[in-house]
């Protein structure tokens, strides 16, 4: 891709409200390169006849020696995309699970000057990794880490990742395989938990609008303290997981004879699914979607993620009831029609929103 075309594409990204910090840098970048002002377009066509003639390049040997600077600073991500595939109708055969990356931190050879210039803001420093609903992503860390998001999540980690500790930020769910480092310890944080490793492989899941959020440790040890809490920590061992909830629960208090109002924190053992060969929680990652006696409610916010589609329960009668399956391969209306083999109820679908609205049947 030229300049101009990625230019075209990062502003098309900012007037949609759908850059990252990396995207407005790398825009600003091509701007100041260029010597363009974009006070001064009025309109699209203006912005097409832009001539890309670049102002002061770097000779190739500068570039070079940049381009080895920046491979130190950040991983070189290994992503494998595709274009997501958008829901289709009723008559849609089976589509196969498509990975796409939202938004990721590839920088082409050709921004070899970005270390040219030591006037960039914070922003800058700061590395955001996301994936839209209906996409997965797979990337590597600076240290060797390997990170496989899921749908609508994003995690964030600064220039100063691995100098004293290797510390990122996740929303959302993603799968670690940690790279050992006895030195550096990796210390992932989200809302309801705070995990601490130096080598193994786990999954955490902690979406925004979601009231639980869960780690499971597949291989290794793992540390979990919750920065809402003042419970001490918890050490999981292989096939354990923690669940944290934030919704006030009700727990009878023996000594006080009081109802007394705490976020829930358990414990539990995790297996493989017989059928699957793959444990539950981490399913996602062979493209399956495996739910055991999920509310509708919940299992509403993981199709929507899954497939990229809004989905609204018309009938609060409907959203405790639970359903159990296993989903490959399905697309949303074949997943739906399987859903109501359990519990029945209609759904409508309307093409130009790309929604649907489950009702309770009469």
């Amino acid at each position: 891709m030229d300049d101009k075309s990625r230019f075209l594409e990062l502003l098309a990204k900012k007037k949609l409200n759908n850059a990252t910090l990396t995207d407005i840098a790398e825009l600003n970048l091509l701007c100041k390169q260029y010597e363009i002002d974009l006070n001064s377009f009025n309109d699209s066509e203006a912005l097409l006849k832009i001539k890309f003639s670049p102002k002061n390049l770097p000779s190739q040997q500068q570039t070079q020696k940049s381009w080895e600077n920046f491979k130190t600073k950040v991983a070189l991500i290994d992503v494998e995309a595709e274009e997501t595939v958008q829901v289709r109708q009723l008559k849609t055969k089976k589509p196969s699970v498509i990975y796409a990356v939202a938004a990721t931190l590839i920088i082409s050879l050709g921004m070899g000057f970005l270390f040219f210039n030591n006037n960039f803001s914070q922003a800058d420093n700061l590395n955001i990794v996301s994936t839209q609903n209906g996409s997965k992503s797979k990337i590597q860390l600076p240290d060797g880490t390997q990170v496989w998001l899921n749908s609508g999540s994003e995690i964030t980690y600064n220039d100063q990742f691995g100098l004293k500790t290797r510390t990122v930020t996740l929303v959302g769910e993603a799968y670690f395989d940690v790279k050992h480092d006895v030195k550096h310890p990796f210390i992932i944080h989200t809302k309801n938990l705070n995990l601490k490793v130096l080598g193994t492989a786990f999954n955490v899941r902690a979406y925004a609008n979601e009231a639980l959020s869960e780690a499971t440790l597949i291989r290794g040890s793992l540390e979990v303290s919750f920065p809402n809490r003042d419970n001490g920590k918890l050490v999981l061992k292989p096939k354990e997981k923690v669940s944290y909830n934030d919704t006030e629960g009700t727990r009878f208090s023996a000594q006080a004879s009081t109802i007394e109002a705490k976020p829930m924190i358990t414990i539990s053992k995790v297996d493989y699914s017989p059928k699957e060969k793959v444990i539950e929680e981490v399913a996602w990652k062979e493209d399956k979607l495996i739910f055991r006696s999920k509310e509708l409610a919940d299992l509403v916010l993981d199709l929507q993620r899954w497939y990229d589609i809004k989905i609204t329960i018309a009938n609060d009668s409907l959203k405790d009831k639970k359903f159990t399956g296993i989903f490959k391969n399905e697309n949303v209306f074949e997943a739906l029609d399987a859903l109501k083999q359990t519990y029945p109820f209609s759904y409508s679908y309307n093409k130009s929103t790309n929604s649907i609205i489950i009702n309770q049947t009469n």
